[in-house]
């Protein structure tokens, strides 16, 4: 489904205006009690963590590098995913999203008092 969308959505270089840069993907990897306005069917768990990503969103919508311009054309794809970290798989991705240039924002989040410690 997002993979469609995305391709419908892609971003254009337009000569005469602004450059989209990319996307801002929020969910489906949501706390379920957090989901906010998502419809509970389209909550997931990654839990083949950076794969699932890669399977939900379209390896063609995820740049492979930090290149915000790919091949000088037009820009790639997803740039800022927000999602749960406290889902399982979500952090085990974090570091492959942060090596293809894309951000992770917290979101979503259930909030417990136990601390989430990482690093890339």
């Amino acid at each position: 489904m997002y993979p469609t969308w995305l391709s419908l959505l892609r971003p254009r270089t337009n000569p005469k205006g602004a450059t989209l840069l990319g996307w801002h993907a929020e969910g489906p990897f949501l706390q379920a009690a957090k989901r906010g306005a998502h419809a509970p069917v389209l909550i997931q768990s990654p839990s083949k963590g950076f794969v699932s990503f890669e399977e939900t969103y379209g390896i063609e919508n995820l740049a492979a590098k930090e290149d915000w311009l790919m091949d000088g054309g037009d820009p790639l794809g997803v740039r800022i995913i927000t999602a749960a970290p406290e889902i399982n798989g979500v952090l085990d991705a974090v570091c492959d999203l942060h090596q293809r240039g894309i951000l992770f924002s917290i979101g979503h989040r259930y909030i417990s008092r136990s601390p989430m410690p990482f690093a890339c």
